[in-house]
């Protein structure tokens, strides 16, 4: 009873709490609305708040920066390219190498200075600025071994002491030299500096290569160039004088042909010419020369413009030349018809000077003897005509003048001849012989051999040909002859290899490509071989045989020609040299430079360009032991001869001008009184500029072309401590607070 009452009240409560879970579990939840205006504020608030954030930073970071700047403006930064050891404060050492242009187109004046001085100037100014400590090397256009001077004292030493040199470096040389030392500088700064008026001479694009190797082992080093030239200048330069003859005889005229150059405005300049005799005892004591020598400067103008009172000789002509605006070059010609005897020096002399003194003169001498005596030796068959008209025309000799005296002299009379007659001639020429006598080969051979000359043309008439090949005959020609060699197609003719030989030199001033040797054709020749050593050949044939040969006996000379200039222009000539139409002249400039060859005048100059060995062979009775050589400025030099050889040798030739050449003989009397004279090249007085971007081409992208020491110091700083940033930084600080001004207004106007 008592469980069915409990089941039942059990039963009955879980049928009445069954319906409440149930409606607890099913009732519905209540939903949550938002009203719409209100949900836009707050999304709208979320939005601009993240905004402002923003804006905030963004201020926040413009002021920050700004202050940063400033404090990095207040460091005074610096950039540089970084490299090993290049960075560094500006009292560090450094090692320069300062770079002088020291050519004579540096003492162009202007502003009562000449280009050196205002190049000494800022050499000097270098000094002051190169820290203590620092290794200084001074280069000139002397060709003297580049070494660093000892202290900046030394080096301002070196600097005052430069002067103008006539002989040297070109400026790009100057800089390959400087560059290797600077490569042995053990400091880590290294700076190179050019001083120069940027003149075309200087910068010679053959050791373009040199320049570029050099400055490319020192990649590190700076290169500035500081211009002391200018675009425009004025000047008249007398370049090149040129002789008809530097020995002639007495009554032979001299031409004298003497190139000016002009550069600057319409200018009418007259040039004076002087002569004198060294002879001349009025003039035993005066001096000749250009008295503007660059080896003497003076840093006072009125010193520098004083001259030494002499005088140059008798004033011979004068001309007048007028010149247009611009570049331009006029050639006056000279003409003297009367000569003393002896060695005479002239001077052509500008009549007012201008900005660059040194090229208003240029000097010549010339060597006027008494006319040679020539020998000429033919058989009965053989024409003596031709050689006698080209070495002394038939209208000079009507006028007076005679080139050279010449004897004829058959084969017979030769053989008959005691050999002391043959002393008065200096050259014996031997026309188409017939085989001679044994004493007569060996009067030839031993006349070559006291000083004279001798030369052998050999034709048809050389047979038997065992007679020439043998004795005194082949001890005289030197050579075998084995053939006659023939062309009668006219297609072979002379030619020469070279034009150094002395034989040659009438044709040297010509353009020797278009000598027309094949206007002259030969026919027959002989065919020859085994030459004797020291024989050189002057001219061959087309055919590659040799035409025509010299060689020394003793002090003498000997030329064979292995055909004749002698024969009529028949069907049997061998050629056509001496009786040519098409060209006339090439036989009368041969004749004449195989004369001169023989009477020992083809090697005899006495006019050189400065640095050139001179070689001098006068003609003295006595030959001395040692002479004075007395140049245009400055005391004489004892000088030894070459009495074996008969030669005076002198190669101090960096002044231009006259030079005298003198030795005391018995008694006080003179024996030998001679002289030469020295001029500059004519492209030494080139005044043409190079442009930077030449300048830079050649030296490359690094080099820096400076026209005032405001842009030198900056560009030292530069190079020893970095690029100034200041100013840079500056900028980006206005530039920032602009910045941050626009912005902050900008900023707040939108919030209001």
């Amino acid at each position: 009873m008592t469980f069915l009452t409990t089941s039942l009240i059990a039963g009955g409560l879980a049928a009445a709490v069954i319906p409440v879970v149930l409606h607890l579990v099913m009732q519905g939840r209540p939903k949550t609305y938002e009203f719409p205006a209100l949900r836009f504020i707050r999304q709208r608030l979320a939005a601009n708040q993240r905004r402002f954030r923003l804006k905030h930073l963004l201020l926040l970071a413009l002021r920050v920066l700004l202050l940063v700047l400033l404090g990095v403006a207040l460091a005074r930064p610096t950039l540089r390219r970084l490299a090993a050891g290049s960075l560094g404060s500006q009292q560090s050492p450094v090692a320069a190498v300062i770079v002088m242009d020291t050519s004579p187109r540096m003492g162009y004046v202007a502003a009562n200075k000449t280009r050196l001085e205002e190049a000494q100037e800022h050499a000097l100014w270098l000094l002051e600025q190169f820290p203590k400590d620092s290794r200084v090397a001074v280069i000139g256009s002397q060709r003297v071994p580049a070494s660093f001077q000892v202290d900046l004292l030394a080096a301002r030493d070196r600097i005052e002491r430069l002067s103008t040199a006539m002989t040297g470096r070109s400026l790009l040389e100057s800089l390959v030299e400087g560059a290797k030392l600077l490569k042995q500088s053990e400091l880590e700064r290294r700076e190179i500096y050019l001083i120069t008026d940027m003149t075309e001479p200087d910068w010679p694009e053959t050791i373009l290569p040199s320049v570029r190797a050099a400055l490319a082992d020192v990649p590190d080093a700076t290169l500035s160039l500081i211009d002391v030239g200018r675009d425009t200048v004025s000047d008249t330069a007398l370049t090149r004088v040129s002789l008809s003859d530097e020995v002639l005889s007495a009554e032979m005229p001299l031409r004298i042909e003497v190139e000016l150059t002009h550069i600057g405005g319409a200018e009418s300049r007259t040039a004076e010419l002087f002569v004198r005799n060294l002879g001349d005892s009025r003039l035993q004591v005066l001096d000749i020369g250009l008295q503007e020598s660059v080896s003497i400067p003076s840093q006072n103008p009125e010193v520098r413009s004083l001259k030494p009172e002499v005088s140059p000789g008798d004033k011979r002509d004068s001309k007048t030349v007028e010149f247009p605006a611009g570049m331009s070059r006029r050639n006056v010609v000279f003409d003297l018809s009367v000569l003393q005897e002896g060695t005479n020096q002239g001077v052509i002399r500008l009549t007012s000077p201008d900005a660059l003194a040194a090229n208003d003169e240029i000097g010549f001498t010339i060597e006027v003897r008494t006319p040679s005596r020539v020998l000429i030796v033919a058989p009965a068959n053989a024409q003596t005509l031709f050689l006698r008209e080209a070495l002394a025309p038939e209208r000079l000799r009507l006028k007076g003048i005679v080139p050279y005296r010449i004897d004829t002299m058959s084969v017979d009379e030769f053989n008959e001849v005691p050999p002391n007659q043959l002393s008065g001639y200096r050259a014996v020429f031997l026309l188409d012989p017939p085989p001679l006598q044994p004493t007569g080969w060996k009067k030839l051979a031993d006349h070559a051999a006291t000083g004279n000359g001798v030369a052998v043309f050999l034709g048809r008439n050389a047979t038997p040909i065992s007679k020439f090949n043998e004795g005194p005959a082949r001890e005289l020609l030197g050579m075998t002859l084995r053939t006659q060699a023939r062309a009668s197609d006219g297609n072979l003719w002379l030619s020469a290899p070279g034009y150094e030989n002395p034989v040659l030199r009438p044709f040297r001033e010509m353009d020797t490509a278009k000598i027309p040797w094949y206007a002259v054709p030969v026919f027959r020749y002989w065919h020859v071989d085994d030459l004797v050593a020291g024989t050189d050949i002057v001219m061959q044939y087309s055919d590659g045989r040799p035409a025509m040969v010299s060689r020394p006996i003793g002090q003498g000379n000997v030329i064979v020609m292995t055909t004749p200039i002698s024969g009529l222009p028949d069907e049997n000539a061998w050629n056509l040299l001496p009786t040519s139409i098409e060209a006339p002249w090439l036989f009368v400039m041969l004749s004449d430079g195989v004369t001169q060859f023989l009477l020992g005048l083809g090697e005899r100059n006495c006019n050189y360009l400065t640095g050139q060995l001179v070689t001098l062979r006068p003609e003295v009775t006595q030959w001395p032991a040692s002479c004075i050589v007395k140049p245009p400025l400055g005391e004489g030099v004892r000088v030894p001869t070459d009495s074996l050889r008969q030669v005076i040798t002198f190669s101090a030739t960096e002044q231009p001008g006259n030079y005298a050449v003198s030795s005391g003989g018995t008694g006080g009397a003179s024996q030998l009184q001679t002289g030469f004279s020295v001029n500059a090249p004519a492209q030494t007085w080139n005044l043409t500029r190079i442009s930077p971007e030449q300048a830079k081409a050649m030296c490359g992208d690094r080099l820096h072309i400076i026209s005032d020491r405001t842009m030198l110091e900056s560009g030292m700083s530069q190079s020893r401590t970095g690029r100034d940033l200041f100013p840079l930084v500056m900028l980006l600080v206005l530039t920032v607070f602009a910045a941050e001004y626009f912005v902050s207004n900008r900023f707040y106007g939108v919030e209001k």
